[in-house]
């Protein structure tokens, strides 16, 4: 047979300290009162079973078990299969996102390239480009304009 000491806390009031005062004594840092408890240890008695009822226990509960890690498993595999589906769907989306990247880097060197023959060609091409630069510009503010009342 073994004692423990067991905490029980008791509050200020004394109706309360009247009925969880000890002969153990106090502790004085908590003002808790202190318990001694006996018990004995070793195991817990069981009800006798027969060997097969425990088998059958247990083949029940490794039944139970194994269809719930089959379960898990399936929605990990259909999981697994989602997100493999998705990342390809996405490395296709980027790859044709590179295409049109490299397509508009195309485009755009052609016309940096001319934009920059016609510069350098003389007066009266800058004075076109002159221009085109100040059309292009109002033609950006007005499309803005009609843009945003598109919205409102």
């Amino acid at each position: 047979m073994t004692d423990v000491p067991v905490s029980l806390c008791c509050r200020e009031d004394s109706t309360t300290r009247s009925k969880c005062s000890s002969t153990a004594g106090r502790d004085p840092l908590c003002n808790k009162t202190l318990l001694t408890v006996s018990f004995v240890p070793g195991p817990f008695p069981v009800p006798a079973q027969s060997p097969a009822a425990v088998e059958e226990i247990l083949d029940r509960e490794n039944k139970r078990m194994a269809d719930s890690l089959a379960s898990k498993v399936t929605r990990l595999k259909s999981l697994a299969l989602d997100i493999d589906r998705d990342a390809e769907d996405q490395n296709r989306y980027l790859d044709s996102m590179d295409s049109d990247f490299t397509s508009m880097t195309g485009l755009l060197t052609g016309s940096m390239k001319r934009f920059s023959t016609m510069a350098r060609s003389g007066r009266d091409n800058r004075k076109l480009l002159c221009g085109m630069a100040v059309g292009l510009i109002v033609a950006f503010f007005i499309l803005s304009y009609l843009l945003s009342r598109a919205r409102t």
